[in-house]
C-alpha cells in the first residue's frame, strides 16, 4: 500500500503496490504495439508516448504518472480503472475505449478524440473521472477545468 502525495501539498492518489508488478520510469514509447502490449496494472512514471499505436491495448488498473502522450492512438483499448494522474495527453484517439471508472487527475487533455468509433458506437465517459484537469477544444481555443 502507498500513497502518492503531490509536492506543495495537495490532492494524495492511493496505489495498492501489491497490485502494480510492473513499475516503468522514464522510458520513450514510439511505433505500433497494437494487441500486443500490455500495462494491466502497471506504475508508469515520468514516460513519453509518442507518435505510438496503442489500439486494443490492455491499460487495465495502469497508473501513468507525470507521463505525456501525444498522438497516440488507444482506439479500443481496455482502460478500466486506468488513471492518469499529472500527465499532458495532447491529440489522443480514446474512440470506443472502455473507460470505466477511469481517472483523470490534475492533466491537461488537449485536442483528445472522445467521439463515435468507426462502427459508430459512443466512447462512454460517463463513468470517467476528470479532477482539476484541463481540457482545451481548439474549436473554441478556451481551457476549461473539468
Amino acid at each position: 500500500m502507498a500513497w502518492l502525495t503531490p509536492q506543495g501539498g495537495g490532492s494524495a492518489f492511493y496505489f495498492d503496490m501489491e497490485k502494480m508488478c510492473i513499475v516503468i520510469k522514464g522510458e520513450h514509447f514510439t511505433g505500433s504495439e497494437t494487441f500486443k502490449r500490455s500495462f494491466e496494472d502497471a506504475l508508469v512514471i515520468g514516460c513519453v508516448f509518442a507518435d505510438y499505436e496503442l489500439e486494443g491495448a490492455n491499460l487495465m488498473g495502469a497508473a501513468f504518472v507525470d507521463c505525456t502522450f501525444e498522438k497516440v492512438n488507444f482506439y479500443w483499448a481496455s482502460m478500466f480503472k486506468a488513471r492518469f494522474i499529472k500527465c499532458r495527453l495532447e491529440a489522443v484517439d480514446f474512440r470506443g475505449a472502455n473507460m470505466a471508472e477511469t481517472v483523470f487527475a490534475e492533466c491537461r487533455i488537449e485536442r483528445c478524440d472522445f467521439s463515435k468509433d468507426n462502427l459508430g458506437a459512443d466512447t462512454d465517459i460517463t463513468q470517467v473521472t476528470f479532477f482539476e484537469s484541463e481540457h482545451i477544444d481548439h474549436t473554441n481555443d478556451k481551457p476549461t477545468k473539468a
